[in-house]
């Protein structure tokens, strides 16, 4: 059976009877799945997956996962370093001191500190405002002029909106 271009009337392939194209994403894609399914149903969803036709159902996408053995923490280095973390700040340790911190220019670990307190004065500050509104409340100013104009204005446009007889 020919496979003739719409547009230009050439022929572009010969198909047999039970034969399927795949379009030019999913022969281009270059990742690896687990699939099952017959040949024909897994071709089809590959196809579909890359925005081609998928002509047959039934093809079963097997995540990586689920094959896949998971590599395992190493749960005593993990609680190692934790500990030694624990120890360090316990010890008196601060930001920019410490073996971390051995090769750094001059001047950095000083840098840090004062950006540091920096931010704790502003956080100081801060929650001393959110303290003071919680103690003393958010008291609220309108001027009474500003009220009555905004309800001549609903008035207004109720006005402009009534259905009035003889319209």
């Amino acid at each position: 059976m020919p496979v003739v271009h719409p547009y230009t009337g050439q022929i572009q392939a010969y198909l047999e009877g039970g034969e399927g194209i795949g379009s030019k994403k999913t022969m281009q894609d270059k990742r690896q799945y687990n699939v099952s399914g017959t040949a024909s149903q897994i071709f089809s969803l590959l196809n579909g997956m890359n925005g081609g036709v998928e002509w047959s159902s039934g093809a079963r996408l097997i995540p990586k996962w689920t094959t896949q053995r998971p590599v395992q923490m190493n749960i005593p280095l993990i609680n190692s370093s934790l500990n030694s973390v624990r120890r360090f700040y316990a010890d008196g340790g601060s930001f920019g001191v410490g073996p971390s911190q051995a090769g750094t220019a001059p001047g950095e670990s000083e840098a840090l500190m004062k950006m540091l307190a920096g931010v704790g004065a502003t956080l100081n500050n801060v929650n001393a405002t959110l303290l003071n509104l919680q103690k003393n409340g958010v008291k609220a100013h309108v001027v009474l002029s500003e009220i009555q104009a905004q309800m001549e204005r609903m008035k207004a446009i109720e006005d402009d909106a009534a259905i009035k007889p003889g319209n």
